[in-house]
This record gives C-alpha cells, sequence and structure tokens, in this order.
C-alpha cells in the first residue's frame, strides 16, 4: 500500500501533463498521483524521461532493455512491468527478456552483442555503481558517444525512480499483473555485474 494517498486526478490542476503514462492509458498512472504532490518536481522528472524516450536517437529496443533490467536487478515490479509493456511495443521479444532474466543469472542468453554489454553495464552500473573501462570499451563498439551518454542518463534516471517508486510503495496498476506472470521475477535476488557472461 501507498505510503502516501493518491492524488485524484479531479483535484489537480494539470495533472495529465505529469503522468507518463498518459500516451497509453487514459488515467494518469499510479506514480504520476503521487508525483503529483510535488508538480514541480513531477512536471521536470517527465519531461526529462520523455526526452530520453522520444527525442533521444538511442535505439528504442536497446533503451528500454536497459529499464527492464533495471527494474528487473532491484525487483521494483512496477518499474519491471511498465517497461516490459513498453518494450514489447519497440521490438523487444519475449526472447529477449528471458535472456536478460538468464544474464542476469551468469547463464547464457542468446542475446546478440549490443543488448548483452548494454544489459551488462546496466548491471555493472545498478549494483556497483561504476562500469569498469572494459565494458565501457565494449559499450563504445556498440554505441555512438551520444548514444552512450544517452544510455547512461537512462539508467542513472531509472535508478533514482526505483528508489522513489519503493521508498513511496507506490502500487502497480492490475492492468500490468500480467506482465509479471508472464515475466516473474526470480525466488530470490540474483545479480551479476560480471561482464563476461556467453551470449
Amino acid at each position: 500500500m501507498a505510503r502516501l494517498e493518491y492524488m485524484d486526478p479531479l483535484d489537480v490542476d494539470g495533472l495529465a501533463e505529469i503522468g507518463h503514462s498518459e500516451r497509453r492509458h487514459p488515467f494518469p498512472s499510479n506514480l504520476s498521483r503521487l508525483l503529483s504532490y510535488s508538480p514541480g518536481a513531477g512536471r521536470r522528472l517527465v519531461s526529462l524521461g520523455g526526452w530520453l524516450r522520444f527525442s533521444s536517437s538511442l535505439d528504442p529496443r536497446l533503451r528500454e532493455l536497459a529499464l527492464i533490467q533495471v527494474g528487473y536487478i532491484t525487483r521494483t515490479v512496477y518499474e519491471y512491468t511498465h517497461h516490459i509493456e513498453i518494450g514489447l511495443s519497440v521490438g523487444v521479444t519475449p526472447a529477449d527478456i528471458t535472456g536478460l532474466q538468464s544474464a542476469t543469472a551468469g547463464h547464457a542468453s542468446g542475446l546478440d552483442p549490443a543488448a548483452a554489454t548494454v544489459l551488462s553495464a546496466v548491471r555493472s552500473l545498478t549494483t556497483d555503481a561504476e562500469i569498469p573501462d572494459d565494458l565501457f570499451g565494449e559499450l563504445r563498439t556498440h554505441l555512438s558517444d551520444e548514444h552512450v551518454v544517452d544510455l547512461l542518463m537512462n539508467i542513472g534516471l531509472y535508478n533514482g525512480i526505483v528508489r522513489l517508486l519503493r521508498a513511496l510503495a507506490i502500487d502497480l496498476e492490475p492492468e500490468y499483473d500480467k506482465y509479471l506472470i508472464r515475466f516473474p521475477l526470480p525466488a530470490e535476488p540474483e545479480a551479476t555485474s560480471d561482464h563476461q557472461e556467453t551470449t
């Protein structure tokens, strides 16, 4: 249960400006309903997230895989399921998601080299707050320098968002349960920042 009461959209002027999911759903998300306690901060957060999603030329499949990985490795079901939905709409496949799960456990993933490298970088930055030089070099073989920066901005932003989600205990909307059933989180936390797993 959320630690603050969800705001009713009718009580908040311009709430739709804050809710990032309004592009896909008719009602504000639970996240946007709590961001509305601080409308100025909420609008700026959504503005940055919107630019990264809709204006950056970073491959959307790689971007969404990175954000699914953040949700998976932090066991934040809200982040994980919301970005599975977005990811499936921009080219992420079920095999990509099961590959991500396998790679997180340190097993062979079947992912293409670019995706495997991006996800290794996400795990390293999320668990260790750094990316080793050799892994950073691998990233630059798959992405332009602009896209490396955009990827790191995404990883950093959503590592912050998962902490907000968890600190406020924001509830998952029921329509997202299907993604958690289809692509369940592991029973126990599992993560590795080792980027030498077989792809």
